[in-house]
């Protein structure tokens, strides 16, 4: 009986960090979903902006007076990696 104690000790505490990653998962909603346009290369973006202000989908560095400054994924790991 001892053993089999043992044994499902283990698979419970898998349980109980499952159901706490699925409970911080469940808090990040979508918020927005912007249409902007990349500044090297010209293509479309679409941004996923989540209730937690993180994003993904592309590169913004900075909101200036003209506008703001967004990179695809294609141009800014290029740009990244040299290949310009």
């Amino acid at each position: 009986m001892g053993g089999e104690e043992l044994k499902e000790r283990p698979n419970q505490n898998k349980l109980k960090n499952y159901d706490k990653k699925m409970k911080m998962q469940e808090l990040q909603t979508i918020e927005k979903r912007l249409k902007r346009t990349c500044s090297i290369c010209g293509a479309g973006i679409r941004v996923l902006v989540y209730n937690t202000r993180q994003y993904r989908g592309g590169h913004n560095f900075f909101r200036g007076r003209h506008g703001e400054y967004w990179e695809c994924p294609k141009c800014y790991w290029n740009h990244r990696q040299g290949v310009y």
